[in-house]
């Protein structure tokens, strides 16, 4: 089975087109995540991914619109990378707790 690929290329184009002035105002430089697998530019390009197959964002006319949401979406997919990490460190002391006793 063939999938299509569904990526909207209107919001490919402003993003690549204003890719660097996104990372300056979400200042990426500056931001860290203390989650060992993933770091903050793992973040920003999978942002770049998830609007670009929102189905959302095909009803956006402006540019500004799409950088926006490019920008609300990137804080929540940084906010759900910690807490994913967090729920799953939660898990694997309760899996050791629960195997051997006390820590």
């Amino acid at each position: 089975m063939k999938s299509e690929n569904t990526y909207n290329t209107l919001v490919l184009e402003v993003i690549a087109k204003n890719y660097e002035k996104l990372k300056e105002e979400i200042k990426i430089e500056k931001q860290s995540i203390d989650v060992p697998t993933r770091n903050i530019d793992d973040v920003f390009q999978d942002t770049i991914l998830l609007i670009a197959e929102d189905s959302k964002v095909s009803s956006f006319k402006k540019e500004t619109e799409i950088l926006e949401y490019f920008k609300y979406r990137y804080n929540v997919m940084r906010y759900r990378t910690v807490l994913n990490y967090l729920c799953e460190m939660k898990n694997i002391a309760k899996y050791i707790i629960e195997k051997y006793g006390k820590i």
